[in-house]
């Protein structure tokens, strides 16, 4: 296995390597550093699972392809399968780009390791003293009482790098202007009874009740769609580490790891429309989102918004 020192100097170089299996609590580090080669690359894909990215590379192809950051998530097959033979695949395959893996147990990241020490690391949670110099360097057109607040509200450093993007898509005299608590109640980093039932209901995947609870609701809008981000990674957590405690746990039966990526993903672009002026209905947003809890398989972004 490698270091977490080693991963970072690896791909914040200018040659990444062409495999990266990435485990641990910390998806904050796991983000910065799929920001950071999808840079470098200036192409990202995302595919469910390691064959598929492997069998890109086992044809010809008439349009050259392009280098390209290609990330899969949890591939569980790809772990149930993996032995000498396959991993030697994996290190001869000609991949234009690099393939990145990421993994939440322990257990996966230990089999992988036995196959493939080389390419396998596991970032675990930030130190909270750190995290306002990582955000810094992170954002630098941020300032620092921006930071600052971002830290302060967080509950760990992937938590603030979420909120300091959608600091990043704000105009600068509304961030110079709000104060703290404006911003806890924005970023819906407050605790109330409703919100606590909303999220219930988005836990659930409860179309009627959230719907029902928005209607009643009566703070700002804009802290259910960071709600439901928070709701997302909450029950990653509590379906990745069997050692997890959450109120939430006992709705971990109602999603598969792919479903919870996927709303994650759709609130996030969903926000990004309403930061942008793309979008204004923040109602209509939600009601949107909550309606993807009913498809059995939630869709990604990109089919969404392909439609």
């Amino acid at each position: 296995m490698i270091t977490i020192q080693e991963l970072g100097l690896s791909i914040m170089g200018d040659s990444p390597a062409k495999v990266y299996i990435v485990g641990g609590d910390e998806y904050g580090i796991k983000d910065k550093y799929i920001d950071t080669l999808t840079k470098f690359y200036g192409k990202k894909e995302e595919y469910p699972s390691v064959q598929d990215v492997l069998n890109i590379f086992n044809v010809k192809h008439f349009i050259p392809l392009k280098p390209t950051l290609y990330v899969v998530r949890y591939d569980d097959n790809f772990v149930s399968k993996i032995s000498a033979d396959l991993a030697k695949k994996v290190k001869n395959a000609n991949i234009l780009g690099t393939l990145f893996c990421i993994y939440n147990e322990p257990k996966h990241i230990a089999k992988l390791d036995k196959y493939l020490p080389e390419h396998v690391c596991t970032v675990d949670a930030v130190n909270p003293k750190f995290i306002e110099k990582y955000l810094t360097a992170d954002f630098p057109e941020l300032d620092s009482r921006s930071i600052q607040i971002a830290t302060k509200l967080a509950s760990n450093y992937g938590h603030a790098r979420t909120l300091c993007k959608s600091m990043s898509q704000m105009e600068r005299q509304d961030l110079t202007s709000m104060t703290e608590m404006q911003f806890a109640k924005l970023f819906g980093c407050e605790s109330a009874s409703c919100e606590e039932d909303m999220q219930k209901a988005v836990a659930g995947r409860n179309f009627a009740a959230a719907s029902q609870l928005l209607d009643a609701y009566e703070g700002d809008l804009d802290s259910l769609i960071y709600m439901i981000l928070r709701t997302m990674i909450e029950l990653e957590k509590v379906m990745t580490s069997k050692y997890a405690e959450s109120p939430l746990k006992d709705y971990a039966k109602c999603w598969k790891l792919e479903d919870v990526y996927n709303l994650f993903m759709n609130a996030y672009s969903e926000l990004q429309k309403l930061r942008s002026g793309k979008s204004s209905n923040i109602k209509a947003t939600l009601i949107y989102l909550f309606g993807l809890f009913t498809f059995k398989d939630i869709p990604s972004p990109e089919v969404m918004n392909a439609n």
